[in-house]
């Protein structure tokens, strides 16, 4: 399975001991260019055709808020009180009182300050990108998610050859559309009781990372580059998919490329730049192995709009001819010349690749007893009794409730980012004890109303989080703040409790979309878990890794036992 990266690549050399890794950015982009308008948006080079511009509403959307001092330290002191015992908390409470009262008042006036001198962008976006881009981790299982598509439901179509060239057209048809300013914008309910707004998240055009060995990476913009670059067998092709006139190239000549790419028969070069991509001619044989290859390698707006265009819209077909062009002038294999010390850091990356991804456990739960569907009939979240499963079967487990994440999007706001929200609760913490520890002292009806309260706190949380008023980003942004002047950190940032909140054992990202088969991440820590997982209508599914430090394995076998009481006490059963 080659690897298709539109429209750039660039090899990244990180400090000495770190693993090379490829980054490949599709071009997609916001901003208009002047493509040539002789194909209407109904042909082939558009997705579609929006009544109203991509952008209209993008200077109408509200710009995310600063919570106040006082109810970000509410919210962090609730998230602390269930790792914390008394000692610690009083100790906490201690030195965040005295934070808020001192410096982190000062701080806070002038975040406030510094935000309406900015009122084209948000207070976090600037530091939320710095701290990615100034990261000297390995991209590879530090930051890089995967995302496996789905196959196309007409079977024939899911060809090699056939799929990855529709796959192609699609994205560049997505990238015309978006540049054109007639991609569809989506709309999000900014404030309660207001109108919705449509917006486009800011994605890079022709971008991609600029790797430095020190310091801070740069995201580097080519507006001229008219190039595909496919990775296939540690070597990198590239040919051009958009003509100088900006319009997409034949179907069948890019078809025509791939296909001279698939049969290319040169060796995997001693020091491959592509070293990372060693996983892409094997065969898939189950979920794990496709989770492996995906989270090892290179690394949901454009994966929704470009699966249904490929599957709805294909625009070649099985048995569809290649164009009959010379490919082997179209298509340049990219040599590349090393010295000695390139080649040493290539191994040495190599090797360290290689220990990194030997250390990583990945394993799958199913739990086909139920889902979304009878939890909404029980008036739960679904999301809310997921998280619940993990919190009782870490419990279960480990006998712990530990620093908890789920990432929040705050993208109904101008450059909004994301939130954390915390599951792991006062009301989880007492919910999960009484189901692991005392499953026989509790009625049905007791059990029954423990969810409740988990349900709605979790629903509260989730809802405070979409509207930019949680703790974590206000906290780290006065952090930021001070670091940037020089100061000296108050002890809230060095409390071993603030240390613990953001070491998160358990890291989970929810992610459903009728374009995505499978899809996960490694642990952020070394003693955590990653998961992925997804409720759907009558059943849930989970994708977990980890390292040594933990058995992903009874992991998940205590999260079906948590899943199964749970769903046992909706029925109106007693446990056992």
């Amino acid at each position: 399975m080659a690897s298709l990266l539109p429209m750039q690549c660039v090899a990244s050399l990180r400090k000495p001991g770190s693993l090379i890794q490829l980054r490949g950015a599709a071009s997609l982009g916001i901003n208009k260019r002047n493509y040539s308008s002789k194909k209407a948006a109904t042909s082939g080079e558009y997705l579609h055709q929006s009544v109203v511009p991509s952008m209209h509403y993008q200077k109408s959307l509200p710009r995310l808020p600063i919570p106040k001092l006082e109810d970000t330290v509410r919210r962090y002191l609730a998230a602390q009180k269930p790792l914390l015992d008394d000692e610690q908390f009083r100790t906490t409470e201690k030195l965040t009182q005295d934070f808020q009262s001192g410096v982190g008042k000062q701080l806070h006036e002038e975040l406030v300050a510094q935000d309406k001198r900015n009122k084209h962008t948000s207070y976090i976006s600037g530091p939320w990108s710095d701290m990615y881009l100034s990261a000297r981790d390995s991209v590879v299982l530090n930051f890089n998610p995967f995302m496996s598509f789905n196959p196309d439901p007409k079977t024939e179509y899911n060809d090699q050859l056939v799929r990855s060239t529709n796959m192609v057209c699609s994205a560049v048809r997505f990238m015309k559309t978006l540049r054109a300013g007639i991609l569809e914008a989506r709309g999000f309910p900014p404030q309660p009781g207001k109108e919705r707004h449509g917006q486009l998240q800011k994605v890079h055009p022709l971008g991609a990372l600029l790797p430095v060995l020190t310091g801070r990476d740069e995201l580097f913009t080519d507006e001229k580059a008219r190039h595909l670059l496919v990775m296939r067998n540690g070597n990198m092709y590239v040919f051009d998919v958009v003509d100088k006139d900006g319009n997409l190239v034949e179907p069948a000549e890019i078809q025509s490329h791939l296909k001279y790419i698939l049969s290319d028969s040169a060796p995997t070069a001693a020091f491959p730049l592509g070293g990372l991509d060693h996983l892409d001619d094997e065969s898939m044989t189950d979920h794990i192995h496709i989770s492996h290859n995906m989270l090892h390698g290179d690394g949901c707006k454009p994966l929704n709009e470009i699966f249904k265009d490929t599957t709805e819209k294909p625009l070649v077909h099985p048995g569809s001819a290649a164009a009959a062009v010379d490919s082997s002038s179209a298509v340049r294999r990219l040599q590349f010349n090393l010295d000695s010390e390139v080649e040493a850091g290539i191994q040495n990356a190599k090797e360290n690749f290689d220990s990194a991804v030997s250390k990583l456990t990945i394993d799958a739960l199913e739990f086909k007893k139920g889902g979304k569907q009878q939890l909404k009939k029980s008036k739960l979240s679904p999301d809310a009794i997921a998280q619940l499963a993990f919190q009782m079967g870490f419990l279960r487990q480990y006998g712990q409730t530990v620093a908890t994440y789920e990432s929040c999007s705050t993208a109904a706001f101008r450059h909004g980012r994301t939130e954390t929200i915390r599951p792991a609760s006062v009301h989880t913490q007492r919910c999960a004890h009484a189901f692991v520890r005392e499953p026989g002292q509790h009625s049905v009806e007791q059990f029954q109303g423990l969810l409740s309260e988990c349900s709605k706190y979790h629903g509260q949380l989730t809802r405070e989080a979409a509207m930019g008023q949680g703790f974590d980003r206000h906290l780290f942004a006065m952090k930021y703040l001070a670091n940037s002047q020089g100061q000296a950190l108050h002890g809230l940032y060095s409390d071993p409790a603030y240390t613990a909140i953001n070491h998160n054992i358990l890291s989970t990202s929810t992610l459903t979309s009728p374009a995505v088969n499978l899809g996960g991440f490694a642990p952020v820590v070394p003693d955590g878990f990653g998961v992925g997982y997804g409720v759907h209508d009558d059943w849930i599914g989970c994708n977990v890794s980890s390292y040594p430090d933990r058995n992903v394995h009874d992991f998940l076998q205590c999260v079906h036992k948590s899943l199964e009481d749970i769903f046992t006490v909706l029925e109106g059963k007693a446990l056992g």
